[in-house]
């Protein structure tokens, strides 16, 4: 009896420290893009085409690493989105259409944030 319950405790204590390490992956990893993203719709304000160059590139090859890792634990939909936002605004950078890149950039932003929020351990979240 009481061999299984040091297996149960054992097991839950793992899940519990397994979900709060992907939690702070997660977090860790949206910020990061987001961060950079963010750093894009400014020089998208501003028109620097050679920095908006680069700082897409920066964001494609980030995203792509978070997004192999992000795919083992998140819903392909939800990490899609992002994926979809990103080719978007790649297009819109190349036709230089930044007004729209910049609405483009707020949905990958919004896509991010939702996934954060939607993988939180919480209340709301349980039920």
């Amino acid at each position: 009896m009481l061999k299984e319950i040091i297996i149960s405790i054992t097991v839950v204590i793992s899940i519990l420290l397994l979900n709060w390490y992907l939690q702070d992956y997660t977090k860790k990893s949206t910020l990061e893009i987001n961060s950079q993203l963010e750093e894009l719709k400014n020089k998208l304000k501003d028109k620097d085409e050679k920095s908006i160059e680069e700082n897409i590139k920066q964001v494609k090859e980030n995203w792509s690493k978070q997004y192999s890792i992000l795919a083992m634990f998140i819903e392909h939909d939800e990490l899609e989105k992002v994926e979809t936002d990103l080719v978007n605004i790649d297009g819109y950078i190349e036709i230089k259409d930044y007004d729209k890149g910049i609405n483009e950039v707020n949905k990958s932003i919004f896509s991010l944030n939702h996934i954060a929020e939607k993988y939180d351990f919480s209340l709301i979240n349980i039920f």
